[in-house]
């Protein structure tokens, strides 16, 4: 969904800064944005790093700051909710992460040591951010040798690279993250700057409302999915393909099927689009979207678990669908890049 930007990580390439050693190297990312702002936005990702889709799955998520340069980070998946989607064979609760973050925003360097949920120590990840062109630059140590082949390559690609620049971007119009939102009792959001330019705000009321019905894998309503609308709302439910069904660890599950469903309800006199998502019976999120007329800007946030969120995951989302409503408007004739 959208234009998601690619750039490609070289492995076991000599490192630029540490002679002698070996790195993971991006190509230039100057085309996108700038070290600075990478950096800026890698610091924010890594402060939450949890995407919407697995929100849900989350029991515990806990930063604590321990200097101004210094947060450690704890995320604890509910081994209860893994059974239950087939995704863990047994329901114990399990990390995704525990980890300690050191920067330095003036070398631009992030540190991050990664530990098991006991606190035994792992492996330490180095990203550097270089200039001239900018360029990240990562290397992992695992046992005291230092790591960065073809599994770190891409790691850095789909992990760090994706999600950051399909925020930074140079695109015409963007999504910033952590807006500081009074609407719904006020809580953070992500918010698109001003859309004037390129869309009335029917024309983006009428597009977005289009647009929602493909969110992030679905590019076409076919076999693999049904979607039922009316006036005022819509159901797409996208059937669990063969392979995943293959992938269930948990035959025991109580779920009956991983279908996941969107239910959609369309409120354009008070400017409000909300879509429920479930798999099976099970609720994942509910995202709220908002459209302000002057200027026409979009707001939007997700609740999962009973959390508000509106980090740099949520403005990944709502900036693939800004994406294809701007260029709908620019008279394109599909939705797509």
């Amino acid at each position: 969904m959208g234009n998601v930007p690619q750039v490609k990580c070289h492995e076991n390439v000599d490192s630029p800064t540490d002679s002698g050693f070996k790195s993971v190297v991006s190509e230039s990312l100057e085309d996108y944005c700038t070290a600075d702002a990478f950096y800026d936005s890698l610091w924010l990702l890594m402060r939450s790093p949890v995407h919407p889709m697995e929100a849900m799955m989350v029991k515990e998520q806990q930063v604590v700051d321990q200097g101004e340069e210094e947060f450690t980070i704890k995320v604890i998946y509910d081994g209860q909710k893994l059974k239950l989607y087939g995704l863990a064979p047994e329901s114990r609760d399990y990390y995704k992460l525990n980890q300690k973050v050191v920067g330095n925003r003036k070398e631009l360097t992030i540190v991050c040591q990664d530990m098991k949920g006991d606190g035994t120590h792992l492996h330490t990840g180095c990203c550097k951010l270089l200039r001239d062109p900018a360029r990240l630059e990562y290397s992992r140590i695992v046992d005291g040798e230092r790591r960065s082949g073809q599994a770190l390559a891409s790691l850095v690609e789909t992990t760090y690279i994706a999600p950051v620049l399909t925020v930074l971007a140079r695109r015409k119009a963007k999504v910033l993250p952590n807006h500081v939102s009074e609407l719904h009792g006020g809580g953070p959001s992500v918010i698109s700057e001003p859309l004037d330019e390129w869309l009335t705000y029917d024309m983006a009321f009428e597009f977005f409302v289009e647009a929602v019905k493909y969110p992030p894998g679905v590019e076409d309503h076919g076999e693999h999915t049904r979607l039922v609308e009316t006036d005022d709302s819509f159901e797409l439910v996208c059937f669990e393909h063969e392979q995943l069904r293959a992938l269930n660890y948990a035959k025991d599950s109580t779920l009956p099927a991983r279908d996941m469903t969107y239910m959609g309800r369309v409120d354009k006199a008070a400017g409000e689009i909300v879509v429920i998502c479930s798999v099976g019976r099970e609720l994942l999120f509910t995202s709220f979207t908002h459209f302000h007329r002057d200027p026409v800007r979009i707001e939007s946030w997700q609740v999962a678990d009973g959390k508000r969120l509106g980090g740099l995951a949520e403005a990944c989302v709502l900036q693939g669908y800004v994406d294809m409503i701007v260029r709908k408007a620019e008279g394109s004739t599909g939705w797509y890049f």
